[in-house]
């Protein structure tokens, strides 16, 4: 998406979201933006649209590319067909929590714990499935076993320090997306509160809703598959969100963990933003 001249970006701005209505879809030619078909499904995805484009292949990104197609509202919703798989250990209590919120929106909860097979737990599964499964530091693997084990053809990943604004309205438009354009993962912007605080680390899109068969990667920050695959059959619910939240000991505490598993520096870069605050503009 080109950017405006500077001291445009608000006109701009609202003459794009103005012009996110149901209908036939192409920018002026003499508007102040210009979005690609995959800018448009995002935007679109953000007020609760479709974007069909009129060339299904034209997926590009190259920057002259024009979006050219139809808006709609979605129509015929039915109940998410959706697995939320959670991620937790054995004596994590928030779990229990976790898994109550996950069984208002779907209709299967897939607990994968990170304990030996006869472990106990230290919490009420609150009638999800529980599968358990030695993390031994590799993250992907642990999310593939909820891949497996989902009834679901999509799947919904959460941990128990994260909070999702998606209700089953939501999941039912997201799957109906997928489903129609190809898609194999949404990634929702995820905000870290560290001590109540927004981190620098913001947006942090965690690519969470897939579908069944799509795999993970990644001992550490592990990600789906198709996100250095094939990142045309991705999309962003902007419109959407996460709320991670945590401890600023558990944040140098996780990141000392991490580095002994061997994270790049990319991610060591991140983990730093985590432990900066938001920047705030002072006015």
């Amino acid at each position: 998406m080109a950017l405006p001249p500077e001291g445009q970006e608000e006109r701009a701005a609202a003459e794009l979201d103005a012009s996110l209505v149901p209908g036939r879809y192409r920018a002026p030619p003499d508007a102040a933006w210009r979005a690609d078909d995959i800018v448009l499904r995002q935007l679109a995805l953000a007020k609760g649209l479709a974007f069909e484009a009129d060339d299904p292949d034209a997926f590009s990104g190259h920057k002259d590319q024009v979006a050219e197609g139809t808006l709609r509202a979605h129509e015929g919703r039915r109940p998410p067909q959706v697995s939320v798989i959670i991620l937790t250990r054995a004596d994590d209590r928030r779990a229990e929590e976790a898994a109550g919120r996950a069984a208002e929106i779907a209709s299967e909860v897939v607990l994968v714990v990170d304990a030996e097979k006869e472990e106990p737990l230290g919490f009420d599964p609150r009638g999800a499935r529980v599968i358990r499964r030695l993390l031994a530091g590799d993250f992907a693997a642990q999310r593939n076993t909820g891949q497996a084990a989902a009834s679901h053809p999509y799947t919904l990943h959460l941990d128990t320090d994260e909070a999702l604004q998606v209700g089953r309205e939501d999941l039912s438009l997201l799957c109906s997306l997928m489903q129609r354009d190809g898609l194999r993962a949404v990634g929702f912007p995820r905000r870290n509160m560290v001590d109540g605080q927004l981190s620098a680390l913001y947006p942090d899109v965690q690519y969470r809703l897939l579908r069944r068969d799509e795999r993970f990667e990644g001992r550490v920050h592990e990600r789906p598959r198709v996100c250095s695959e094939d990142w045309t059959r991705t999309t962003i619910a902007f419109g959407l969100g996460m709320e991670h939240r945590l401890s600023g000991e558990h944040v140098r505490a996780r990141r000392e963990r991490y580095d002994a598993l061997g994270q790049g520096a990319e991610r060591r870069a991140e983990a730093r933003l985590l432990s900066a605050p938001f920047p705030r503009e002072e006015r």
